[in-house]
């Protein structure tokens, strides 16, 4: 297990150094637990230790009870907005470094470095160390700390410009995916070095390379309303004399359509649907509220549809919600008209804002929120690619769970929206640049064990003549891998379920207790451990890893290992 142990002298950021902590051993899929003073170690505990003063590493060395011992620096600004502008007197950039892995990783510090890791022996002891605070960077990310050094730059609509990150320049890569699994390779190449194992919670159900899941924003049903049809006429047919005569002259035969035959060229749904068939996957339809059962009889076929077939139903919430408390209003009138029970929202046009959107979906009490990503451009807003929970900074608004002061709700970052396709109303990028976006973006994914999430829209279907194929072609990508492809809703209640699932150490073995019931879970052995068998629950052996399999809640199993005498956990 890992005993981290935090310096007294960072008490009052306590709470958000146990946030950064309880994420990456969360994610990492490994136990552990805090300790007060070095006394507390017990036989089985590999020692990390986040302090403000470096110790040597022979203080290092003496203090291990398991032959392995890390340090990680502290650096209390990256937890404190005010304390890092403070220092940094309006240059942040001279306190950003970089290293590489196979991409550019950015993180911040008070002192360069030439590599990320140290890593020692003294006698038998393993000694690693980290030359940044790998944890500070963690929550700065994680929290986008990074829109309190911009300040007050918003646009017309209240959202910060993609251009004034900081960090955009590193935003095509997932960095903090990449930086967890620095951190898991580190604690298990301690492992292994000094002869010791480890149990490790798998990511995905089946230990898939990666989760994906793709989702729909119907923003708009009809290309036209009303009269509007004879504007857009008038500008196509002025446009036929300009550079972009080809997209006007589209347009024209559509509005010709419309008139005299009413088809809507934005109703692309079936051919959405068929693609979706032929790759056997369910996804995630974000609606407005805009619509009633009677006026609109296609769209309520539409639901049914997808009700029938195992697609999710979620909450498009409105432009005037980012800020409002609007949502418990919206989500009821979207179920009472839908007979669903909404469990994920998404913010129309990225519409959302780090403090009051957020504590507006707590209060709505949903499940989820797929709504960060960036206005302008796909990407990796954060450098995530994982769901996650934003720290609350608002104690007593809302509940704590766990003593990790956290919202409830998840946030599951956007990293593809086909509505960044577009140069303007005519143009847009090139489908070999596309593919090329999207192949690089699965490949990262795949490298970090992540979760990818793709927006498609059906209106997009008709303005971008690739759409289509864009579509069947990432779907194919995808399921050239293994990967576990599922709507946001069932990812998000299987991340929640895994984190419930514990484990402990017991002289009959590892003891599983499940707290919900879950379709599917693994686990697997680091170190030089080896599984002899599993009992008390349905499952299946494959190398160092078992997977459980329809366990139901408060079920108990039994993994029993081969080890040598001196090995721990």
């Amino acid at each position: 297990m890992l005993a981290f142990f935090i310096d007294y002298k960072l008490k009052s950021y306590e709470k958000k150094i146990k946030y950064a902590i309880d994420y990456v051993c969360s994610v990492c899929g490994f136990n552990y637990r805090y300790i007060l003073k070095m006394s507390e170690l017990m036989p089985n505990d590999i020692l990390l230790c986040y302090s403000l003063n470096e110790p040597t590493s022979e203080e290092l060395a003496r203090i291990s009870v398991t032959g392995i011992t890390f340090y990680i620096p502290a650096n209390f600004i990256l937890f404190d907005s005010k304390e890092f502008i403070k220092f940094v007197k309006g240059n942040p950039r001279n306190y950003l470094y970089e290293f590489r892995l196979d991409q550019k990783i950015p993180v911040f510090g008070e002192k360069r470095f030439k590599n990320p890791l140290n890593r020692y022996s003294l006698g038998d002891v393993f000694i690693g160390k980290f030359n940044f605070d790998f944890f500070g960077n963690i929550f700065f990310n994680l929290n986008l700390l990074e829109e309190r050094l911009i300040g007050e730059k918003k646009d017309a609509q209240g959202k910060y410009p993609d251009s004034s990150y900081l960090l955009g320049d590193y935003t095509d890569y997932p960095y903090i995916n990449a930086l967890i699994k620095l951190f898991e390779n580190f604690i298990e190449e301690g492992i292994s070095v000094s002869g010791q194992y480890l149990l490790k919670k798998e990511v995905w159900p089946e230990k898939e390379e990666f989760a994906v899941a793709v989702m729909h924003s119907l923003k708009s049903y009809r290309k036209w309303e009303g009269l509007s049809i004879f504007t857009a006429f008038g500008k196509d047919i002025l446009k036929l004399f300009s550079s972009k005569y080809k997209m006007a002259f589209k347009n024209i035969i559509e509005e010709f359509k419309y008139a005299f035959n009413n088809d809507e060229p934005y109703w692309n749904f079936g051919e959405m649907f068929s693609i979706e068939e032929e790759y056997n996957i369910n996804t995630s339809y974000f609606f407005k509220t805009d619509f009633d059962k009677s006026g609109d009889k296609d769209l309520y076929e539409l639901v049914n549809y997808l009700k029938e077939n195992d697609h999710e139903i979620g909450l498009l919430a409105s432009e005037k919600s980012m800020k409002d408390e609007l949502h418990k209003t919206e989500c009821e009138r979207l179920e009472q008209k839908t007979d669903v029970e909404i469990k994920g929202v998404r913010q129309v046009n990225n519409f959302f804002d780090r403090e009051y959107t957020v504590q507006n979906h707590g209060k709505a009490d949903f499940l989820y929120d797929a709504s960060l990503g960036f206005s302008e451009k796909s990407g990796f807003k954060g450098g995530i690619a994982y769901p996650f929970n934003f720290y609350n900074f608002y104690p007593g608004r809302e509940s704590k769970e766990d003593d990790i002061q956290q919202y409830k709700q998840l946030e599951i970052p956007v990293i593809f929206s086909d509505d960044h396709l577009r140069i303007n109303e005519y143009e847009y990028c090139s489908y070999d640049d596309a593919s090329i976006l999207l192949r690089r973006y699965i490949g990262y994914i795949k490298k970090f064990n992540g979760l990818l999430t793709l927006d498609f829209n059906q209106e997009n279907f008709y303005d971008i003549s690739y759409d289509r194929t864009l579509y069947s072609f990432a779907l194919a990508k995808i399921k050239e891998n293994n990967t576990w492809v599922a709507p946001l809703n069932e990812i998000a209640e299987w991340w929640q379920k895994r984190k419930r699932v514990k484990s402990f150490a017991t002289e009959e073995g590892i003891k599983i207790v499940f707290y919900d019931d879950i379709k599917s879970i693994t686990f697997s052995v680091k170190g030089i451990a080896e599984i002899n068998s599993v009992k008390g629950a349905s499952h299946f052996i494959s190398e160092n890893k078992v997977t459980f399999t329809d366990v139901k809640k408060k079920q108990e199993a039994f993994i029993i290992l081969d080890t040598p005498p001196e090995a721990v956990e």
